[in-house]
C-alpha cells in the first residue's frame, strides 16, 4: 500500500455493543506499513457510520515487531447512549519509507553490532552503553536512490524511531576511500542523550590501510623485523637462563627494571606482529579490488586493527625511549637521573601510594558534591581527571562556586593543601635530597666524555676486529659461547677472591707461596680452597700487608680457571686487561684519599670488563659487585 492510500479494516458484532476504547498491534515485519494517522467508526443496521475517534497528527508508532499499543479513548460525545454492532477502523497514512526491511531499524543483538564488537560496550562521557541495539545498513552495493530513500526515511517525522524521550545513544558511521593515498578512512559521528534533553555530540576519524601487492616490500620488511625480535627473546631467555643458574631464584631476574623493561618492550613487539598478522588475513580475506567493487565488505576489523596496531606501538615507543636511559650510565652526570629514581624508589613508592589515595577520597568528595550539575565532576573517573589537572593549574573555581559557595571554598583549599602543598612537595624534597647526596658523593670523579668516548671506540674496534669475529664463530662451531665461558670464569674468579679473603682474615700470609706443578693449600691453617696464584716460580705473595695487595696480569690464568682462559683467548684476555687498566687509570686520577672507594671502583672495573660492551654476560651477577674486594692496586 501507498503511505497516504486509504485501507479499511470492518469489525461486525453478532449484536450491538458498546465500546469505550481501542488499541491494535503492530505486525511482525514491513515497518514501512505501520500505520500513523487513522479513524475509527462505528454503525448499526438502521444507521450510518458515525466517528467516534480520529487522529490528529502522526502517531509515533514503535519500530518493535509486535509490539501493542497503549489504549486510545473512544471520545463520541453525545453518542454515549448509543451502541454499535458494526466498527469500522481506517488508516489514512501508514509510515511509509523504503520497502525493504535488511535497510530499516533492526535489533542487533550484542556483538552483532560493527562499532563495538571488539569491546563489547561503549564508553560515553555520560554513562556506558551495552553494545547492542537497532541498526540501519546502507551497504555499498545499493542504488544512489535507495540509499536517499533511507536517509529520508531516518530523518522524516514518519519515522520517528530517533527522539529525546527513549533514545540515549546514536552511533553514525561510514567509510571513506582515498585513491591518491590508497587509504581508507573510518568515519563515526557519536551522539549521547542526557536524561534533561542535552545532546553531546562527538566524532572520530580513522585512516587505515587495506593490504594489498604494494605493500610486498613492507611485509618483508616486517618479517626481518620479526626475526630480529625473534633473536633479543632468545637473549633474554638465555641471560634469564644464566640467572637462575647461579642465583637459583627464577623471579628476581624480573625485578630489576631493565630486564622488566626489556621483557616490556619484547611483549609489546610480539603484540603488535600478532595484531599485524591478524590485519594481513582480514585484507587478504575482504580481497577489495579497486576501483568498483560490487559487493563492499566490513571494514570495521581492520580499522579496529589498525588502531590496536598503532596503539601498541605507541605505548612501545615510551619503553624503548626509557630503555635508552640504560646506556647514560656511561656518564656520571648523565646518569643521576636513574641513580636519584634508584635511591629514591622505595620512598617514591610509598608516597605516590598515600598521594593516589588522597586523590581518590577528594574525588568521591567531589563527585558527591558537584556531580549533579557539573560536567568535569560527572562520575569519579571524570573528577579525578580534573583533580590532578588542578594541580596543574587548571580549574574553573567560579564554577564550583557557583554550585556551592560555601563547600567548594573547603573542598578547592584542602585538596590543594593537602595534595599539593604537602604530597608534592614531599616528593619533591625526596628526589632533592637523594639527588644532593649523589651529587655530594660522585663530586670529582667524573670521567671526560671525550676519554670515555675515545674507550668505546678503542672496544667497538677490537669487538670487530677479524681475529675477534674468527674466535667467536670457531667457539660457536664448538657448541660453546664466550657468555658461558665468561660465566665459569667468574665463578672460578669468586672462588679466588674467597680464598684471598680468607688468607687475609687468618693472618698468616707469608705461607701462601705456590710452586709451579703442584697444588699447596693456601693458608693452611685457617683452610683455605687450594689455589694457583703464581703461575711461574716459587715466589712470595705479595699479601703480607692486606692494604697493599696487587693483582698482576699473570694471575690471570689461575684466577680465571686454564681452560676457560685459554678458549677465551689471549686477544680477548688482553682486551679485558686493558679496559681494567684504564677504568683503574681513572679512578687513581679522582679518588686519591678514600681507599673504600678505591676498592670499590676497583671490583667494579674487572666486573664491567668482564660483562662486555653489551651488558649482557654476567650482567645479572650481583655476588661479584658485593664482594669485599681488599686490593687496591692494579699493574
Amino acid at each position: 500500500a501507498g503511505a497516504h492510500k486509504e485501507i479499511s479494516l470492518i469489525i461486525t458484532l453478532p449484536d450491538i455493543m458498546f465500546a469505550s476504547a481501542f488499541t491494535f498491534a503492530t505486525a511482525d515485519d514491513k515497518p514501512w506499513r505501520d500505520p500513523i494517522r487513522w479513524t475509527v467508526e462505528g454503525s448499526t443496521p438502521a444507521t450510518d457510520w458515525i466517528l467516534l475517534y480520529a487522529s490528529t497528527y502522526d502517531h509515533p508508532t514503535p519500530l518493535e515487531r509486535g509490539k501493542q499499543l497503549q489504549w486510545f479513548p473512544i471520545n463520541n460525545g453525545t453518542l454515549t447512549p448509543y451502541v454499535f454492532s458494526s466498527y469500522r477502523f481506517t488508516v489514512f497514512k501508514v509510515r511509509g519509507g523504503v520497502a525493504l526491511p535488511d535497510l530499516l531499524y533492526q535489533y542487533t543483538p550484542c556483538g552483532g553490532l560493527t562499532a563495538d564488537s571488539v569491546s563489547g560496550y561503549t564508553l560515553g562521557d555520560i554513562d556506558t552503553y551495552h553494545c547492542g541495539g537497532y541498526e540501519v545498513e546502507i551497504p555499498f552495493n545499493v542504488s544512489c536512490k535507495t540509499a536517499t530513500d533511507v536517509s529520508h526515511a531516518m530523518s522524516s517525522v514518519n519515522y520517528p524511531f530517533i527522539d529525546n524521550y527513549a533514545t540515549r545513544f546514536i552511533s553514525i558511521e561510514f567509510f571513506l576511500y582515498n585513491p591518491q593515498f590508497d587509504d581508507f578512512v573510518s568515519a563515526k559521528f557519536y551522539s549521547e542523550v542526557a536524561a534533561c534533553g542535552m545532546w553531546v555530540n562527538k566524532f572520530q576519524i580513522r585512516a587505515f590501510r587495506v593490504w594489498s601487492d604494494n605493500d610486498l616490500l613492507q611485509t618483508i620488511f616486517d618479517f626481518f623485523f620479526l626475526v630480529f625480535v625473534f633473536f633479543f627473546i632468545y637473549r633474554f631467555i638465555v641471560d634469564w637462563r644464566r640467572y637462575v643458574r647461579r642465583r637459583g631464584i627464577w623471579y628476581n631476574f624480573l625485578l630489576e627494571v631493565w630486564n622488566l623493561l626489556e621483557l616490556a618492550n619484547l611483549l609489546t613487539f610480539m603484540v603488535v606482529f600478532g595484531f599485524r598478522i591478524a590485519w594481513w588475513m582480514e585484507s587478504d580475506r575482504v580481497r577489495i579490488k579497486l576501483p568498483a567493487p560490487s559487493v563492499f565488505p566490513s571494514l570495521d576489523k581492520l580499522s579496529n586493527l589498525t588502531d590496536s596496531q598503532n596503539l601498541a606501538n605507541a605505548v612501545n615507543m615510551v619503553i624503548t625511549f626509557l630503555k635508552f636511559l640504560k646506556y647514560v650510565r656511561l656518564n656520571n652526570r648523565l646518569n643521576l637521573l636513574t641513580k636519584t629514581l634508584s635511591k629514591s624508589k622505595e620512598e617514591l613508592i610509598c608516597c605516590l601510594i598515600i598521594f593516589v589515595y588522597v586523590v581518590f577520597a577528594f574525588s568521591l568528595s567531589g563527585n558527591a558534591l558537584f556531580g549533579a550539575n557539573i560536567w568535569d565532576y560527572r562520575t569519579v573517573s571524570t573528577t579525578y581527571s580534573s583533580l590532578l589537572r588542578m594541580l596543574l593549574g587548571d580549574y574553573e573555581y567560579d564554577v564550583l562556586k557557583r554550585e556551592n559557595r560555601f563547600l567548594a571554598g573547603m573542598f578547592f583549599w584542602a585538596f590543594v593543601v593537602l595534595a599539593l602543598f604537602l604530597m608534592l612537595n614531599f616528593i619533591v624534597a625526596i628526589l632533592t635530597n637523594n639527588l644532593s647526596l649523589l651529587t655530594t658523593q660522585g663530586s670529582g670523579t667524573d670521567i671526560p666524555f671525550d676519554e670515555q668516548m675515545a674507550q668505546f671506540i678503542f672496544k667497538l674496534k677490537r669487538s670487530f676486529h677479524p681475529s675477534r669475529i674468527s674466535h667467536e664463530l670457531a667457539l660457536k662451531i664448538q657448541g660453546k659461547s664466550v657468555g658461558d665461558l665468561l660465566d665459569h670464569a667468574a665463578d672460578n674468579l669468586e672462588e679466588y677472591w674467597k680464598a684471598i679473603k680468607t688468607c687475609s682474615d687468618c693472618g698468616e700470609l707469608t705461607s701462601c707461596i705456590c710452586n709451579v706443578g703442584e697444588e699447596v693449600d693456601m693458608c693452611g691453617r685457617c683452610g683455605a680452597t687450594p689455589a694457583c696464584v703464581i703461575s711461574e716460580g716459587n715466589h712470595p705473595l705479595y699479601y703480607t700487608d692486606p692494604t697493599s695487595r696487587l693483582v698482576f696480569r699473570n694471575e690471570l690464568r689461575c684466577a680465571l680457571g686454564s681452560r676457560e682462559y685459554d678458549l677465551l683467548g689471549e686477544s680477548l684476555i688482553d682486551d679485558i686487561w686493558q679496559e681494567i687498566l684504564w677504568d683503574w687509570e681513572m679512578s687513581q686520577r679522582f679518588v686519591k684519599s678514600s681507599g673504600g672507594e678505591q676498592e670499590k671502583l676497583v671490583g667494579d672495573a674487572v666486573v664491567e670488563a668482564l660483562v662486555g660492551l653489551d651488558g649482557q654476560h654476567l650482567g645479572a651477577i650481583s655476588e661479584i659487585d658485593q664482594l669485599d674486594l681488599k686490593f687496591k692496586g692494579l699493574e
